[in-house]
């Protein structure tokens, strides 16, 4: 328990020297003041919108017809599944 302690001491007082420093303290204070900035826009921005609505339309097309598929496959697994034990249940049966 001694071993992890130290870590954990050397890494909080990092964190302590790292948030009292002048640095810090600048940073926090220009973060705040986004009045200076104008509004942008990204041209095209409806486009990028409907492009991401389309991929994301797309990703979900393929995992449900993913997800169809496994299903299906598990269903004929199953009834093959279900045909080898008849089969190997009784042996006559497949001879003929």
């Amino acid at each position: 328990m001694q071993m992890l302690r130290r870590p954990f001491q050397v890494g909080w007082a990092a964190v302590a020297a790292l948030a009292s420093s002048p640095a810090w303290a600048e940073g926090a204070a220009a973060a705040q003041d986004l009045s200076r900035y104008k509004e942008e826009s990204v041209p095209g921005g409806n486009l990028m919108l409907i492009a991401y609505m389309i991929l994301w339309a797309l990703l979900g097309a393929y995992a449900l017809r993913t997800a169809l598929r496994q299903s299906r496959s598990e269903r004929d697994l199953a009834a093959l599944q279900d045909r080898l034990d008849r089969l190997t249940a009784h042996p006559e049966k497949a001879e003929k």
